[in-house]
């Protein structure tokens, strides 16, 4: 896991009726692990999520910027489809097109869980990645 303080690495942006994150990393790998952090610390309150289940993903795609989309939105796919809440991603390799990562967490319960916004989907639109003062940086906008 990273050194950077979690809070710390995204913050949001308006963009119409919709959320921007930009999310910070020194590696990709960590890049990509604070990307899944984000999102689902945006949409619910990760400090009741207890990590009991663990997902191995794997993923292929053109570059590095569809990969980052595609990642989020295997993750938001996890959410919706098995209702999972997750806390913990581990990225264990990122190159070119290509991931493998692990993500931990629990099956949502509503009694103990607390949802904060639901999200419909990751945008590609105005979606980028760039290194800038010795941090990889992304931006991306989620669909509310």
């Amino acid at each position: 896991m990273s050194d950077i303080p979690l809070p710390a690495v995204y913050r949001t942006f308006e963009h119409t009726a919709d959320t921007g994150l930009i999310i910070c990393g020194k590696t990709l790998k960590e890049l990509f692990a604070h990307g899944g952090f984000a999102l689902f610390d945006f949409m619910a309150d990760l400090s009741l999520v207890r990590k009991r289940i663990r997902r191995e993903i794997s993923l292929s795609c053109f570059d590095r910027e569809e990969l980052f989309v595609r990642w989020l939105s295997e993750l938001l796919y996890l959410h919706e489809a098995e209702h999972l809440l997750l806390c913990r991603f581990s990225v264990l390799s990122v190159r070119g097109g290509k991931l493998i990562a692990l993500a931990e967490g629990e099956s949502y319960k509503g009694e103990r869980h607390r949802i904060h916004t639901l999200v419909k989907a990751v945008t590609y639109h105005g979606m980028e990645i760039a290194k800038r003062n010795g941090l990889w940086e992304a931006r991306v906008i989620l669909d509310l």
